[in-house]
């Protein structure tokens, strides 16, 4: 496993390699191995690799269609998916990742369904990656009380509201 998440590693130094499915490798590897420090180890790097230039080419596409909901809806859906790779691979990305889903869901208040993945990607950077809160809690009262007949909305909204919340 060690090994083969270093193979992997370099392969996506050069380019070479799906960063989506390197990811997954890595997060099988520290599933399969729980408790083996080294794995877990050697899956970070790949994973410290993989996960922030995924979401720079991500936000690249983003940032060239920012008036096209259904790309932002994607990248905010993808954005999200790639929380779940935990904090380690975020660090120094996350903030402008959130900071994107923000953007998102401020351009296309309009739709229900970029609001509901909006923050249901929120929620998932706030209780995965540990990232920078601000603006979170807001955009999550913006699209209840602008979509309060969409169930979705309303539910993620009230989750990442209390997951904001919790310590206070």
């Amino acid at each position: 496993q060690i090994s083969g998440c270093e193979v992997l590693r370099c392969l996506a130094e050069l380019g070479e390699a799906p960063m989506d499915e390197l990811a997954e490798v890595a997060q099988s590897s520290k599933r399969a191995f729980p408790r083996d420090a080294s794995v877990h180890k050697a899956a970070d790097l790949l994973l410290s690799l993989a996960v922030p230039r995924s979401a720079a080419s991500i936000g690249a596409l983003m940032d060239s269609a920012a008036g096209d909901e259904a790309v932002q809806r994607n990248g905010v859906c993808s954005l999200g998916h790639l929380a779940g790779n935990g904090g380690v691979a975020w660090r120094g990305a996350s903030t402008v990742a959130v900071n994107r889903v923000l953007r998102a869901m401020a351009n296309h208040r309009g739709s229900a369904e970029l609001q509901a993945v909006g923050l249901w990607a929120l929620g998932r950077f706030a209780e995965r990656v540990e990232a920078p809160e601000a603006g979170m809690q807001d955009a999550a009262e913006r699209a209840k009380k602008r979509h309060p007949d969409s169930a979705l909305v309303c539910r993620h909204a009230d989750q990442l509201i209390a997951f904001l919340l919790r310590d206070r």
